[in-house]
């Protein structure tokens, strides 16, 4: 697992304790990122 994956984890882990709906925009701002390393390697 790398960084951005444990990112995406820990932010909706944790998002109805503590974030709330910020927690939720940075897990979708790491996944994007990812979605945008996998598009690169195709």
């Amino acid at each position: 697992m790398d960084f951005s994956q444990g990112n995406v984890i820990k932010y909706v882990s944790r998002y109805s304790m503590k974030g709330g709906p910020e927690d939720l925009k940075k897990a979708k701002w790491y996944l994007e990122r990812m979605i945008d390393q996998e598009e690169r390697n195709v």
